[in-house]
């Protein structure tokens, strides 16, 4: 898991590196960094579900068609 510390970090090597856009995904937490128009860095932590196993995935379930409405 990623703490306060490990985020300055990214913020640091953006900030060195010059980038303009960083992504972070591990255990489930996913981190977003990215310049806005001003150059400030924008982050944007979205929690993530882990993806299902393709084996176990059912197929998605037919939808109606407007049709037979």
């Amino acid at each position: 898991m990623l703490n306060l510390e490990d985020i300055r970090h990214i913020l640091d090597l953006v900030r060195e590196h010059e980038l303009s856009e960083f992504e972070l995904e591990r255990d489930g937490l996913k981190i977003r960094v990215r310049k806005d128009a001003l150059g400030h860095a924008v982050v944007q932590p979205v929690v993530a579900a882990p993806a299902p196993a393709a084996a176990t995935a059912a197929p998605p379930a037919p939808r109606p068609s407007a049709a037979a409405a």
